[in-house]
């Protein structure tokens, strides 16, 4: 929901919004010259607004759009996937439980064309299937094993804790240390919470270099241009 940290003055949150998926996959779209587009979104306060503003930017580029919306406890896409089959690309807004079985049903009814996912995508439970190699997604850095720090941060979750590495565990993990710096010095209260976070900062971590203007309360962290490719994240760029 984009205006959900506006709706009360202690909300604030850390992770990327709709403007952060979407700014990638226009750029995939753009070097792979796809001009007919079909989105197949969960019809809820993450899919509507990632629709919406790919929908407009990707109309404004001249191209041809088609959508479909389904419903959070839905399982079978395939009536979803007729309706947007012909396009030269289709893309996926939902969470992992609704990927598993998109891209499985997508190859089942043999869609031909280019496949995108959300941030979602990028995670390890999806990766690993055989149906999401080839998709395109929006991609944090963390994947990166040039990236040391994540790299040497992924190595220890895993020995430690046993589950694989995800944006989910960074994106937890790179917050507290961030709260870390900025109270450090700072008596431990409410107030001063608040206060350190809406001064705004600069702050490297594990998702790169993310700064928050002073007042704003949406700490976004970038994404980068990739495909899964054999089980692995690929930039592109």
């Amino acid at each position: 929901n984009p205006k959900f940290t506006e709706q009360n003055e202690w909300v604030f949150r850390y992770f990327p919004k709709a403007e952060n998926e979407v700014l990638p996959l226009l750029s995939i779209l753009k070097d792979l010259k796809i001009k007919q587009l079909g989105i197949l979104y969960v019809n809820d306060e993450y899919g509507r607004p990632v629709f919406e503003l790919l929908k407009e930017k990707f109309k404004s580029t001249g191209g041809i759009l088609r959508s479909a919306a389904f419903k959070p406890k839905e399982t079978n896409f395939k009536e979803h996937i007729a309706k947007l089959k012909d396009m030269e690309a289709i893309y996926v807004a939902g969470f992992s439980s609704h990927l598993k079985n998109i891209f499985r049903q997508l190859r089942e009814e043999n869609f031909r064309g280019s496949i995108f996912g959300g941030i979602s995508a990028t995670n390890p439970a999806i990766i690993s299937i055989p149906e999401a190699n080839g998709v395109y997604v929006p991609a944090p850095i963390i994947y990166d094993p040039n990236y040391l720090f994540a790299k040497e941060l992924k190595e220890k979750y895993e020995a430690r804790y046993n589950k694989a590495f995800s944006q989910y565990v960074a994106n937890g993990y790179d917050f507290v240390k961030l709260l870390a710096g900025l109270l450090e010095d700072e008596e431990i209260s409410r107030g001063n919470v608040k206060s350190v976070l809406e001064e705004g900062f600069i702050y490297s971590g594990v998702f790169g270099s993310i700064e928050l203007n002073p007042g704003e309360r949406d700490i976004t962290y970038p994404l980068h241009p990739a495909r899964i490719v054999d089980g692995k994240i690929k930039y592109l760029r």
